[in-house]
C-alpha cells in the first residue's frame, strides 16, 4: 500500500474519531437502539460527544507537543504513547462518571458504552507500559464489538451493513499500518481483540 494512501487512512480512523462514528450509527443508522433520544437533540448530542471525545483529547495532545513531552502526534514509540493515553482514559473517565450522574435523563446504555471505551483505554495504557499495541484497531475492535452486541440483543437488522463495513475497514487499517511500519501484525490484531472482547462483554453485562 502506498505510504501516502496508508497515511491517510490512519487519520480517517484515528482512535479518537471512533466514539463520535459509533455514535453516529446509533444515533441516525438504528435510533431504535437509544430510548429517549429525540431527533431535535440528536446533533447536539453529537456535537457535545465529539468535543469530549475528540476536541478536548486532541487538544491535550497538543499540549503534550507544544511541552515537548511528545515528539510528534504519531507516538511512534511505546513510552511516548503512555502519557497521552493516560489523560485521554482519564477524561473518558470523567465523562463517563458526568453521564452516570445524570443517567435518569439518558439512556442508560450510553453510559455503559463509555464505561466499555474507558476500560479499554485504561488496558491499553496498562499494555502499553510493556507491548506497543494498536490503538486505531483496539478502537475499531470496541465500535464492532458494541454494535454486534446492540444487533445480537434486537435483532436489528440496520446495523448488519455498518457492522460489515466497519470490518472491512479494520482489516484496510491493518494494512495501512503495517504499510507504515507502525505495528507488528500481532500487536493490531490483538488489539482488535481486546477491544471488541472488553466493549462487548461490558455492554452484554449491563443490557
Amino acid at each position: 500500500m502506498n505510504k501516502q494512501i496508508a497515511q491517510a487512512i490512519s487519520v480517517v480512523t484515528h482512535p479518537l474519531l471512533m466514539p463520535s462514528l459509533l455514535f453516529l450509527i446509533l444515533l441516525y443508522q438504528a435510533p431504535t437502539m437509544l430510548l429517549g433520544i429525540q431527533e431535535s437533540i440528536r446533533g447536539s448530542l453529537m456535537l457535545i460527544i465529539f468535543i469530549c471525545t475528540f476536541a478536548v483529547p486532541f487538544l491535550a495532545l497538543f499540549m503534550l507537543y507544544s511541552l515537548r513531552v511528545i515528539k510528534n502526534f504519531h507516538l511512534p514509540t511505546k513510552e511516548e504513547r503512555l502519557v497521552p493515553f493516560m489523560m485521554t482514559t482519564l477524561l473518558y473517565a470523567i465523562l463517563t462518571f458526568f453521564l452516570n450522574k445524570i443517567q435518569a435523563n439518558i439512556d442508560y446504555k450510553i453510559v455503559y458504552i463509555f464505561f466499555g471505551i474507558t476500560l479499554s483505554g485504561s488496558l491499553l495504557t496498562v499494555v502499553t507500559y510493556f507491548w506497543k499495541i494498536s490503538a486505531h484497531t483496539l478502537a475499531l475492535g470496541g465500535i464492532i464489538g458494541t454494535l454486534f452486541v446492540f444487533a445480537f440483543r434486537t435483532g436489528d437488522r440496520a446495523l448488519l451493513l455498518p457492522i460489515t463495513l466497519l470490518t472491512l475497514l479494520a482489516g484496510v487499517t491493518v494494512s495501512a499500518r503495517l504499510a507504515l511500519d507502525a505495528h507488528k501484525i500481532n500487536e493490531l490484531w490483538s488489539a482488535f481483540l481486546m477491544g471488541s472482547v472488553v466493549n462487548a462483554a461490558c455492554l452484554l453485562w449491563f443490557y
